[in-house]
């Protein structure tokens, strides 16, 4: 189920300015064709744990991978319930494009497999 039904990738560095948020329309637009901003969580693996940045905040460190993936899932969720076009974003190895592994409105929230 993670990561199987986008094919967008993302490029970023975590300097400075990551150009997480960018208005968008939303796949199939809002009834009142309006833009959302759309704002991305990033698990990245760092020295001492794991992960999730978001327009300038952190959050963790995570033990793993996994809490930290259902932790920018709960993040990116409540930003959704509050307007936000969100979605989580992963890396498959160092170097390699991020890719989407869940987004507001289309995939299951809470997983099922929440630890």
């Amino acid at each position: 189920m993670i990561g199987q039904h986008l094919p967008r990738r993302y490029h970023t560095a975590f300097g400075g300015t990551s150009g997480t948020m960018r208005p968008v329309g939303l796949p199939g637009g809002d009834k009142d064709g309006s833009l959302r901003t759309e704002l991305a969580f990033f698990v990245v693996e760092r020295s001492g744990g794991w992960l999730v940045r978001a327009d300038g905040f952190v959050y963790g460190p995570y033990a793993s991978f996994i809490l930290a993936l259902h932790g920018a899932v709960h993040e990116a969720q409540a930003a959704g319930d509050c307007g936000f076009a969100s979605l989580v974003l992963v890396q498959s190895s160092g170097g390699q494009p991020y890719e989407a592994a869940w987004t507001y409105g289309r995939d299951p929230y809470p997983f099922a497999d929440a630890p």
